[in-house]
């Protein structure tokens, strides 16, 4: 019988170390092996895209028009999912809410008081909202893509990215529209 060498004492205690890391972030075999197929599925997804800006020099206007714009690869996008769904007006419309929201609606609650339309308006945009979600989401593990959603609302968001307003049925959206209004 071989006795344990120095080296292999110092693997075995890497070994170890590593092993109760693991065990503190996965209770247990079932969920080591989840995360492993989650991060294997994670790499069959396409890679991101880099967009490197020069010589912005202090043009905050379009330094956030061009951030807005995803590099200009949202827009193509957009009008393939909905130009055949809506008309092109809404689709201008649409377009400007999702480069434009913090304007779009500061603008809406100045030009009207009037609770109703405003809610008419969310009602009418946050379906096509959440299908754009859902298709920049699927470039994403479901984990890295509602990373980005405040805390507080994760649970709501996930629930509405991942149910589409065709089978919750437009109660389901308004609800939640009513709430938050």
């Amino acid at each position: 019988m071989k006795s344990a060498g120095f080296g292999d004492i110092q693997d075995c205690d890497r070994e170890l170390a590593a092993l109760r890391t693991l065990s503190d972030r996965f209770h247990n075999i079932d969920a080591a092996i989840a995360e492993i197929a989650r991060l294997s599925a994670v790499l069959t997804l396409p890679k991101g895209t880099i967009h490197v800006i020069s010589d912005i020099h202090g043009e905050d206007k379009k330094l956030r028009h061009v951030i807005n714009n995803a590099s200009g690869t949202l827009r193509p996008l957009v009008e393939k999912l909905f130009a055949s769904k809506i008309s092109p007006q809404q689709l201008a419309e649409f377009i400007t809410v999702i480069f434009y929201p913090a304007e779009v609606t500061e603008r809406l609650e100045q030009a009207t008081a009037d609770p109703e339309t405003i809610r008419a308006f969310a009602s009418r945009v946050l379906p096509y909202q959440l299908e754009l979600v859902r298709v920049l989401a699927s470039r994403y593990s479901l984990k890295r893509a509602t990373h980005s959603f405040p805390a507080e609302y994760i649970s709501l968001l996930s629930e509405m990215m991942n149910s589409p307003a065709t089978e919750r049925g437009h109660e389901f959206f308004s609800a939640i529209v009513d709430e938050l209004h």
